[in-house]
């Protein structure tokens, strides 16, 4: 799990809206990790810990599909 290519986060906050910027390599080597292709559709989710709370709570998303240059994914990935 930390063996992979690795990424890199940044989340800012504005307007009351996070955004979130991931960037990591598309293609890697090494076993476990998914390299991702222009066009191809990935299915993922986000999940949220709420740390610092009487309880630890886990908060899932429903899946999503996201692609890069695929207008039929519901999150498309274009490079800058």
């Amino acid at each position: 799990m930390h063996k992979g290519v690795g990424a890199t986060v940044e989340a800012s906050l504005k307007n009351s809206t996070w955004s979130v910027i991931v960037k990591r390599k598309l293609k890697s080597d090494n076993a476990g990790d998914v390299s991702s292709e222009a066009g191809k559709v990935y299915n993922f989710g986000f999940a949220i810990h709420d740390d610092y709370s009487s309880a630890r709570n886990h908060h899932v998303s429903f899946g999503y599909k996201l692609a890069l240059d695929n207008v039929e994914a519901e999150i498309n990935a274009k490079a800058q």
